[in-house]
């Protein structure tokens, strides 16, 4: 059996909920679709280059968006996420730089 991982890396298209294997996606330069059925409205997914979307009528749009300009949504994608994905195996340390950068922010 695969990880999700090496399956997400296979993806023409990734599509999730409100779920951070999207970014495991946008790191995998995978073009996403962050589907937000609850209207969280979280920007996170968003500025690390996912395409929101929030109602299944916004769904084909999205991905005739993704198949008529496939290098384009990569290339914006690679752009927004270059701050917010990491892939280096240090999750813990990624997380308290975010959250100290995030209070930096706020003050």
């Amino acid at each position: 059996s695969k990880s999700l991982l090496e399956i997400i890396d296979c993806a023409d298209i990734f599509m999730s909920v409100v779920s951070s294997t999207s970014f495991w996606s946008i790191q995998s330069n995978v073009p996403t679709i962050n589907y937000d059925c609850y209207l969280y409205n979280y920007r996170e997914f968003r500025e690390a280059g996912a395409i929101d979307i929030q109602s299944i009528s916004q769904l084909e749009s999205a991905v005739d968006n993704i198949s008529q300009n496939r290098l384009e949504v990569i290339k914006n994608m690679q752009k927004l996420s270059s701050g917010h994905v990491y892939k280096n195996g240090d999750a813990l340390s990624n997380i308290i730089r975010a959250i100290k950068e995030e209070v930096k922010n706020d003050q």
